[in-house]
């Protein structure tokens, strides 16, 4: 069966590195999936397989992608820390943050939407530790507040990187941006009565309700949450580089309380 589908869609499987997952809740975990046999090989279920570099566990606790971002992030950063003797700038160190810790958090984030709070803190943690080799907080000061530094460098908080990158999507999603199989997971409610403001038309429809939590954290969930609790002025934004500048400065305020 599997053989005829990729036959049919013009694919050809690489049996040594094809892996077998069964995605399911934590107590469903007791119903493993069998093996698959194909042609002369066989697939053993694995707990989790990577994709894009992105690793996906079982139960999408999300923790072993976590756990790799840290370890590698740390090790970015001690390695670091042997040259910032040599790296007098600020606007320097920040750009190598970006580069080398950053944009590891930032990858794929929008995955990490409706994870537990001391799961996203471990992530949190990494960036403060960034911002402490930025301004060589060292020492004694190296239990001072974190936040300030964090806002002069207009970093946005884990959370808020999350849902940034939510927002995005879904702005994509409503302009024609995003590919199909995201675009029709995002549907406009039809309002049967006058909207708060005559200018508020893009508020999305929620799907029903989710008894099971991780079933919440799909996109077709978190997209109307992150989305519609934006103001309508930006909501109604249709460039993506204004949204986009709009967006961060919103997420920002709400960061900070400024």
């Amino acid at each position: 069966m599997l053989k005829n589908w990729t036959q049919t869609h013009f694919l050809k499987l690489n049996e040594s590195k094809t892996q077998l997952m069964q995605v399911s809740s934590p107590r469903s975990q007791m119903y493993q999936a069998h093996q698959l046999d194909f042609n002369d090989s066989v697939i053993v279920p694995t707990n989790s397989v990577k994709n894009l570099g992105f690793e996906f566990d079982s139960i999408m606790c999300m923790k072993k992608q976590i756990n790799k971002i840290c370890s590698s992030g740390y090790f970015r950063l001690k390695n670091l820390w042997k040259i910032a003797s040599k790296l007098s700038s600020v606007k320097l160190k920040t750009q190598l943050v970006h580069a080398c810790i950053l944009s590891k958090i930032d990858y794929c984030n929008a995955l990490f939407y409706g994870l537990p709070a001391k799961v996203i803190y471990k992530l949190q943690k990494l960036m403060n530790s960034a911002v402490r080799f930025i301004f060589n907080l060292t020492g004694p000061k190296r239990q001072w507040n974190i936040t300030p530094y964090t806002k002069k460098l207009h970093f946005l908080p884990v959370k808020y990187r999350i849902h940034y990158k939510v927002a995005l999507l879904t702005f994509k999603c409503m302009n024609g941006l995003a590919p199909s199989y995201l675009e029709n997971l995002v549907v406009l409610r039809k309002p049967n009565a006058p909207l708060r403001s005559s200018n508020d038309f893009f508020i999305l429809e929620f799907p029903s309700t989710e008894k099971l939590e991780y079933r919440r954290r799909r996109f077709s969930f978190a997209a109307p949450i992150v989305w519609n609790e934006l103001p309508a002025d930006i909501r109604n934004l249709t460039s993506l580089s204004l949204f986009k500048a709009q967006l961060k400065t919103h997420f920002f305020s709400l960061a900070y309380e400024t």
